[in-house]
């Protein structure tokens, strides 16, 4: 989500059918502009260079070491950050740039955005990050050991408007309580979402588990330049004026650096990572 970009509409956006204008007329007024801008056509993404090797930043799911061994994706064990659908990897090459000590696997399960982003990770040259083609769900169940993983970064997922769409929706309990497993003690959660009433059933859904501790608001920080913005979707929904709404959760440990939840209870972390240099990274708080 960077600079002002035009939107280009699909033929349903600017002509939309009958179905389409009786969703649209049974949305909640809040869910009104998300609606839409998931019937906007997105532009094409730009072709990957043939050249390109992608062999060290893209691996199928099926790749993935197992049991678990970090230093085969990294070639060394350092503080691990991950984040669950990856898109074109605007936040995943920002994070890893600004956080060299860090190591950064996104996941995101359709080809061609996946693809895309692991070009973009090797045209640059990035060392610490990758991404992993594939469902994350599987990634934390099937994968991820306890207490491996220092932060957990979800942004923007499909909220699935439908009911009978509802299970596929990727915050549901089992989800939650594989982030609290993978999750270091004081690691965190980041949640972020367009839409309300998915941001408040989600916040909800993970306070109820009663695994993390949260939520905390995370504040808007204005963009100083046009890539300014965690993820693309984020740049184009504040661009447009429509709210974001954020929440952190926190993995319960000992003392050692604390904050407070929105009800004014205190959170303690210890013996985690963060990274130290967030300045580049909108919304983000120094632990």
């Amino acid at each position: 989500m960077e600079g002002c970009r035009n939107l280009f509409l699909d033929k349903e956006a600017v002509f939309p059918t009958r179905k389409a204008t009786r969703e649209f007329q049974t949305k909640e007024p809040q869910a009104t502009v998300s609606f839409l801008m998931s019937k906007m056509g997105r532009r094409a993404l730009r072709k990957i260079d043939p050249d390109l090797d992608l062999s060290g930043y893209l691996i199928p799911l099926a790749e993935l070491p197992q049991p678990w061994d970090q230093t085969i994706l990294f070639d060394r064990r350092a503080a691990l950050e991950v984040e669950v659908g990856t898109g074109k990897g605007l936040f995943l090459r920002q994070a890893a740039a600004a956080c060299a000590q860090h190591d950064f696997l996104g996941i995101e399960i359709s080809r061609k955005y996946a693809r895309f982003a692991a070009a973009r990770l090797a045209k640059l040259g990035v060392p610490n990050a990758l991404i992993v083609l594939g469902d994350a769900l599987r990634v934390f169940a099937d994968y991820l050991p306890d207490q491996s993983v220092n932060v957990v970064h979800v942004y923007f997922p499909d909220p699935w408007w439908k009911k009978r769409h509802a299970k596929r929706r990727l915050i549901r309990p089992s989800f939650v309580r594989d982030v609290s497993r993978v999750l270091m003690e004081g690691g965190r959660l980041h949640f972020w979402t367009d839409v309300e009433w998915y941001f408040q059933e989600s916040v909800e859904l993970i306070v109820a588990q009663g695994h993390l501790l949260g939520p905390v608001v995370e504040p808007e920080a204005e963009p100083r330049h046009q890539l300014d913005f965690r993820t693309h979707f984020e740049r184009r929904m504040r661009l447009s004026g429509e709210p974001v709404f954020r929440a952190m959760f926190f993995k319960p440990a000992g003392q050692v650096g604390s904050t407070s939840d929105s009800s004014g209870s205190q959170i303690t972390f210890e013996n985690v990572e963060f990274c130290k240099n967030t300045r580049s990274l909108p919304g983000s708080q120094p632990s």
